[in-house]
């Protein structure tokens, strides 16, 4: 069971990272939206009482996919889903814990 989660984790992060830079690459929101959506796939694998670091990870990386997308789109509404996200990982990426990561995921 889990490595069977793990696996899944593993396949759902590459594939995220595969989507992403497609996307950025073809300047194409499809991609980013699959990016996003295997994001939040991976949030229900990834739960934060468990695997709480990793689950910050998750969440940085859905902001990530968000702002480009909101940069993309017009409004706000992806943009204002990103900054949730980035919250989201601070919770866990603390200065004090993790401040290189701390400070990456502050910086965007």
């Amino acid at each position: 069971m889990v490595r069977d989660r793990a696996l899944r984790c593993a396949r759902t992060h590459q594939c995220r990272i595969a989507a992403e830079r497609l996307g950025e690459r073809e300047g194409s929101t499809g991609r980013l939206k699959e990016a996003v959506g295997t994001s939040r796939d991976a949030l229900l694998e990834r739960e934060l009482g468990r695997a709480p670091r990793k689950w910050a990870t998750t969440q940085n990386n859905l902001g990530n996919a968000l702002r480009t997308l909101g940069e993309r789109e017009t409004g706000t509404a992806r943009l204002d889903e990103a900054i949730s996200a980035y919250r989201n990982a601070l919770r866990e990426y603390t200065r004090e814990l993790v401040p290189f990561k701390w400070a990456y995921t502050e910086q965007p």
